[in-house]
């Protein structure tokens, strides 16, 4: 994270780094303990770049803060650069229910929330009118000529076709 942060640095398009896409790890002490670690190292390097954290998997699901120790909770609710990333592919079944669950990590944890993956246009909507923001992210191989993976931001590919978005286009 250190050398992420010291790369970006004078990059001001680079505003935030999210620690851990869809993590799986169920032992949330160490997770948490991992973020704290990125995170100062972060704040040494690049003074006030956003940091993401998120729930285990790849949604907002509910309940899972109730695993983490009291002095983690404090810890998350007080750290002024963190933001809760969430991703939404049908997890859970409602998008109504992804934005509801964002928003009470987002209240909870004293933190914005940002949609940062997505694939259903409608979502853009559900979380503009509940003041989340989002954020296209995939990762394809329409960037890189060379056909080589490469993360692109403002749409998703499925094979050569390319979608983004109406409000986008």
């Amino acid at each position: 994270m250190r050398l992420l942060a010291s790369a970006v640095r004078a990059k001001p398009a680079a505003f935030a780094i999210e620690l851990y896409n869809e993590p799986m790890d169920f032992h949330s002490y160490d997770l948490v303990a991992t973020w704290q670690e990125c995170y100062e190292v972060i704040q040494k390097e690049v003074p006030g770049m956003l940091v993401g954290v998120m729930a285990i998997g790849e949604a907002a699901i509910p309940s899972w803060e109730t695993i983490i120790s009291p002095f983690q909770y404090y810890w998350l609710r007080s750290q002024p650069y963190l933001f809760f990333a969430f991703h939404w592919y049908g997890n859970p079944s409602s998008g109504a229910e992804a934005v509801t669950n964002a928003q009470w990590y987002s209240d909870n944890w004293r933190m914005p929330a940002l949609m940062t993956e997505f694939m259903d246009c409608g979502m853009q909507d559900k979380v503009e009118k509940a003041g989340i923001g989002w954020l296209y992210w995939h990762f394809s191989s329409y960037c890189k000529q060379d056909g080589s993976w490469g993360a692109c931001v403002c749409g998703w590919a499925s094979g050569e076709s390319t979608r983004i978005c109406p409000a986008t286009e």
